[in-house]
């Protein structure tokens, strides 16, 4: 009894040595990349590395979210491309000539900089999508990065426009920017460069923006309901008697029209100017010809005007855009 006890712990005494070995075999195993920084649609190199053993004779087998990248004797290089910003599990199997057989499994999360930008210009209640933006209007960018160096506020970000750095809207944490659009209707270009605090780069990303041209349509003020978008004057059957007009002009610098100018006219009809682009319409006949022209008060490119006759009739998507 005593000698089969005695040949357990030895066979256990071993196997543990075994298990040890080979846990300290896989911690011989590292893999570097080229380039460092890990990034989306990029080709990256990977290469094993081991001060222990000789890869140079082991069979080596990359496999990327468990597809095989690669395999061969000394096969030490691999190339890749992230094509996801979710995690990918990149796990390497080395078999030493021997037969012993080591892993090593590493979790990559590329980084990646995304640019949102919406113009802060006019848009009526309901709007769905983006508010575009005029020229010489006011604009905001935001960087959204995707990386495990950092958050959004805790990375550093260096804003350019036209190549230009922006020194005062760039900084720590300064992952939103607020500029203006050239007064005179040309396009800019607006880059960002975001780097950790180790100074280590992150990524960077950059989009051209150009000014679109202000769209003014005409709509129905309705007692019960208000603005009544759905269909556009001058696209309807025809007006029933005294009807408030409401003229919209779509993507106008500012939030609201207190800055505007709204100037009405019609041929065949009295027109009676209200605020913020309403006007009260009395026709003269079945038909009738209604005009505005609307400016900004300060910019000078921001303007643009719009002649319909009212009673046509044609079918229109919401908003009329």
């Amino acid at each position: 009894m005593r000698g089969l006890i005695a040949t357990l712990c030895m066979l256990l005494s071993v196997c543990g040595l075994g298990a040890q070995a080979h846990a300290q075999s896989e911690k011989t195993l590292s893999v570097t990349f080229n380039p460092p920084l890990l990034q989306l649609n990029t080709r990256i190199t990977a290469e094993l590395k081991s001060p222990a053993i000789d890869v140079s004779t082991a069979l080596i087998v990359w496999k990327l979210n468990g597809t095989v990248l690669g395999q061969g004797i000394g096969a030490t290089e691999t190339t890749m491309t992230l094509t996801e910003r979710t995690q990918s599990t990149l796990e390497i199997t080395v078999v030493e000539r021997d037969g012993t057989e080591m892993k090593l499994t590493q979790l990559l999360q590329p980084s990646d900089v995304d640019l949102i930008w919406e113009g802060a210009s006019y848009t009526p209640p309901f709007y769905e999508g983006r508010a575009l933006v005029a020229a010489g209007g006011r604009v905001t960018i935001a960087a959204v990065p995707h990386t495990n160096l950092g958050t959004s506020d805790t990375l550093i970000y260096s804003w350019f426009q036209d190549g230009t750095l922006l020194k005062k809207q760039s900084g720590f944490g300064k992952h939103t920017l607020q500029m203006q659009m050239p007064a005179f209707g040309d396009n800019t270009l607006i880059q960002v460069e975001v780097k950790n605090l180790n100074n280590e780069y992150v990524g960077g990303n950059g989009l051209r923006i150009h000014p679109s041209p202000i769209a003014v349509r005409m709509y129905q003020h309705k007692t019960l309901v208000g603005l009544w978008t759905n269909t556009v004057v001058g696209l309807t059957k025809g007006l029933d008697g005294v009807t408030v007009l409401r003229a919209i002009p779509y993507h106008i610098d500012g939030t609201n029209l207190s800055k505007d100018r709204f100037e009405w006219s019609s041929e065949t009809g009295e027109i009676a100017v209200e605020p913020q682009g309403r006007a009260t319409y009395t026709p003269r006949a079945s038909e009738g010809i209604v005009s505005v022209d609307i400016s900004h008060g300060s910019k000078l490119l921001q303007q643009a005007s719009l002649r319909t006759r009212i009673g046509t009739f044609v079918e229109s998507s919401l908003f009329g855009l």
